[in-house]
């Protein structure tokens, strides 16, 4: 579906997985997924529901991974606009 640019769609069937997984496995899977496909809503909140049944450590690892690949999304956004506003285009 990805490969189709049907994101929406993606999302959704993520979503819908996540939450009837009951098995912190495979909410492991579906987060380490989420995250190699860039979904950090998705990874979020599977790391979340892993947290609630009990896995907190690696729920924590992962939550951490999530938080680490946002700030560096925040920081390369606002250095292709400082590069945007001084007119220094590639």
């Amino acid at each position: 579906l990805l490969a189709k640019n049907k994101f929406a769609e993606a999302t959704a069937i993520i979503k819908d997985v996540i939450d009837h997984s009951s098995v912190p496995q495979q909410l492991v899977a579906v987060a380490d997924l989420a995250v190699m496909i860039k979904d950090l809503d998705s990874a979020e909140e599977a790391y979340k529901k892993m947290a609630s049944m009990g896995f907190t450590e690696r729920a924590t690892r992962g939550q951490a991974s999530v938080a680490r690949i946002r700030q560096e999304a925040g920081r390369n956004i606002r250095l292709a606009t400082d590069l945007y506003n001084r007119k220094q285009l590639a």
